[in-house]
């Protein structure tokens, strides 16, 4: 599965959500699809799962690991993420997924990653003014609601999963096309309310090992070093908080610290 079997080969991942200063209202769709995977009892649980045809690799979130109760192989990968991040990979595993009828069944292998994004929609999109064709099953009926994600599916099946049949919906930038899910969407939503919101995203796997090392450099960076004293000093110290006091009209008095005669 690794280019070489050069474990240390990084896999890059992008994954964009963002508006501008010309559509600050409007999120970009990332195409998502309601599939099934397998158990290890062989019953099936529906997912949502991002097709991106820009990552190398398939994901499988932790979470989702738990749920199905597959059994695990040993692995070492590293996959790459924006701004040379990366996150190293221990376990992968091989599952099936299909689609919703049944008529398409793959088993697929998957790395197995902590997280693979938040939820996807950012926000809840508006699809008030679309006028949907009433003849296609879509990939995601609920493509315009935030919701977890917990497969990534890549590029290695990405051109396999498609199929004939593509339609741009009137009077919006949504673009409907057909895949063995359902007709994927994707384009540009505006946001339920009309909530203007200038973001730029980059969705990527979470590394908290590299977290964990950022944060414990800022720490080490705003410590402040206790200073290391002299005895004398020490001494000097000790007399003025043993000595001092103030007086009735508000003076501070200390008696002066006399050294030894030589």
């Amino acid at each position: 599965m690794f280019p070489n079997n050069d474990p240390s080969f990084g896999f890059p991942l992008l994954l964009g959500e963002r508006s501008s200063y010309d559509d600050a209202e409007k999120c970009v769709i990332l195409s998502t699809a309601t599939l099934l995977t397998s158990n290890s009892e062989g019953e099936s649980l529906p997912v949502k799962a991002i097709l991106d045809s820009g990552a190398c690799c398939n994901l499988i979130s932790e979470n989702l690991v738990g749920l199905l109760g597959v059994e695990r192989q040993k692995t070492d990968a590293v996959i790459s993420c924006l701004n040379g991040a990366s996150v190293r990979v221990k376990t992968q595993l091989k599952t099936d997924i299909s689609n919703l009828t049944g008529d398409y069944i793959r088993k697929i292998d998957f790395l197995v990653v902590p997280k693979i994004t938040g939820v996807t929609p950012s926000k809840c999109l508006d699809i008030s003014a679309l006028n949907l064709p009433p003849n296609i099953t879509l990939a995601d009926p609920h493509f315009y609601n935030p919701k977890k994600i917990d497969l990534l599916l890549g590029n290695e099946y990405f051109c396999e999963f498609l199929r004939p049949g593509q339609c741009r919906v009137p009077n919006s930038q949504l673009i409907l096309q057909n895949s063995v899910f359902g007709f994927l969407a994707s384009g540009r939503l505006s946001v339920t309310g009309g909530q203007s919101s200038r973001v730029i995203q980059c969705k990527l796997i979470a590394n908290l090992e590299d977290l964990h090392k950022d944060m414990t450099k800022v720490w080490e960076l705003e410590k402040i070093e206790k200073p290391i004293k002299s005895v004398e000093e020490e001494k000097c110290e000790k007399h003025f908080l043993k000595t001092c006091s103030r007086n009735s009209e508000g003076r501070y008095i200390v008696q002066l610290p006399l050294g030894a005669v030589h």
